[in-house]
């Protein structure tokens, strides 16, 4: 299944336009490689959604597929996040290489290689800063597609600009496959990037503190596995979704996914020493079935208590569950 990223654009009231309720955009990657678009009334998800999909068969795209997508408003934009293949050829041999890119509202790449074996990114926002940055996995060499050991980092200040690439986890203990979820502590000023280890356990690894913190009792059963978090500042939380294999009556029925969470709070139980936790895991209720191949998208509703999770269902319909906090 190809990426998906959601954004929820806020209600908004205008003398021409007249009342316009918030949507969910759900921007997804179609089987020609090429980015399609459907928006979901915010209001109500459980509504037929509207679609923005090219059917012309003979426009090929080539934005990596499967791979991750990320989008997030910087500079005033929506902007959509990728991963495009570029072929280059030395000696008569072609190789395939990953370029990191904005992909919408235009396309332009940013000059930063990514493996394109799996084509994984993930995203934080600093919106105190006007800073958006992207995580990746860098190949092992120019006409390699696995990817090197550890994360690095880009910075955005303006959609089509990333400066300051960095190694920001070197560490080998981190699965080929994985997913990457990121998101920025406001309060504690902290970047962290979330990621499945080799034996597909989760990681929590905050960046500035140069801690690879377990996300305890939270094996998602299967690798990989569709991850996503984000930060609130309203109730000082992390909230981290994930996609769970239930095979525990394999041998009569196929496995069933399901959508989980954990959430990090401040644990003040402990006296004079208070400590990040993260507490869980539980299934998203309703209980909700997931396609095991999605990618998680979260972005947070605008005046409301709750979190919006974009994903595939196993129907493969791009759906949105509301989430209380």
């Amino acid at each position: 299944m190809s990426g998906i990223a959601a954004y929820i654009t806020p209600a908004t009231t205008g003398s021409t336009t007249g009342s316009v309720d918030a949507k969910v955009l759900g921007f997804y990657v179609t089987s020609q490689n090429v980015l399609a678009l459907k928006t979901i009334p915010a209001a109500s998800p459980a509504d037929s959604p509207t679609t923005y999909e090219n059917d012309d068969a003979s426009v090929v795209g080539t934005i990596q597929n499967p791979s991750s997508l990320e989008v997030v408003e910087l500079g005033g934009l929506t902007a959509v996040y990728g991963v495009l293949k570029k072929s280059t050829t030395c000696n008569n041999t072609t190789t395939v290489i990953g370029e990191i890119s904005l992909l919408s509202p235009v396309v332009m790449p940013l000059g930063v290689q990514c493996n394109t074996k799996y084509g994984r990114i993930g995203l934080s926002s600093d919106p105190q800063h006007g800073i958006v940055r992207l995580y990746y996995r860098k190949p092992i060499s120019s006409t390699s597609s696995a990817p090197e050991p550890g994360i690095r980092e880009i910075s955005l200040t303006t959609p089509s600009v990333a400066f300051d690439p960095q190694l920001v986890f070197d560490n080998s203990d981190i699965h080929d496959k994985t997913y990457l979820a990121g998101y920025y502590d406001s309060k504690s000023q902290q970047r962290h990037v979330m990621f499945q280890n080799k034996k597909g356990h989760i990681r929590d690894y905050n960046i500035d503190l140069d801690d690879p913190m377990e996300v305890p009792e939270t094996d998602p059963k299967k690798i990989p596995a569709g991850l996503t978090a984000i930060y609130i500042p309203e109730n000082d939380k992390t909230y981290f979704y994930y996609v769970y294999k239930d095979a525990s009556d394999e041998e009569s029925v196929p496995p069933q996914y399901y959508l989980y969470k954990n959430t990090r709070e401040w644990d003040t139980t402990s006296g004079s020493n208070p400590k990040w936790v993260w507490k869980g895991p539980r299934k998203v209720t309703p209980i909700t079935l997931v396609d095991e191949d999605t990618q998680l998208s979260v972005t947070k509703k605008p005046d409301s208590r709750e979190n919006c999770i974009v994903f595939t269902n196993p129907s493969q319909v791009i759906v949105c569950r509301l989430d209380s906090w």
